[in-house]
């Protein structure tokens, strides 16, 4: 139930000024993400850059367009304290949504500490996309005790 009031906030960020004060919040665009974020220009424009060449590694790996049609859309926090009424779960430093529209990526930070968390919810876009079904404990890297 938690993840579907996530997903309806995320599908209203579009309009973040009905959201978030606008004096707050900074969009910026690439060609295959859209970022809003708290954290100011240099680190949005130092973390949109990076998720460009963190896809266009997964690119070449993978060698499939099996990607979003429109930009993936990034929500970058500043800090804990702005993230935690957003998050997931306690332990989320970050997590991936995907829609039929949209794919999301929403981040409690984007200082480069956080760029793993990154790279781990991108590749959760990108299984996805690709249609492998993978079990429960290797998409999300824990060991899966069956009950």
């Amino acid at each position: 139930m938690q993840r579907n009031s996530l997903l309806a906030l995320l599908l209203t960020l579009g309009s973040t000024q009905a959201l978030f004060p606008a004096e707050q919040w900074l969009k910026i665009n690439s060609t295959n993400f859209e970022l809003y974020t708290t954290a100011g220009e240099k680190k949005g424009r130092q973390a949109i850059l990076y998720f460009e060449q963190v896809r266009g590694l997964f690119n070449k790996i993978v060698k499939s367009g099996a990607v979003s049609k429109a930009p993936v859309r990034i929500i970058a926090f500043q800090s804990e304290k702005e993230y935690k009424p957003y998050r997931f779960n306690e332990a989320a430093d970050a997590y991936y949504q995907g829609s039929r529209e949209r794919d999301y990526i929403v981040m409690k930070s984007i200082a480069q500490e956080y760029y793993p968390v990154a790279i781990h919810e991108y590749t959760h876009l990108v299984v996805e996309h690709s249609g492998l079904p993978l079990p429960a404990w290797l998409n999300e890297g824990r060991r899966f005790t069956p009950r």
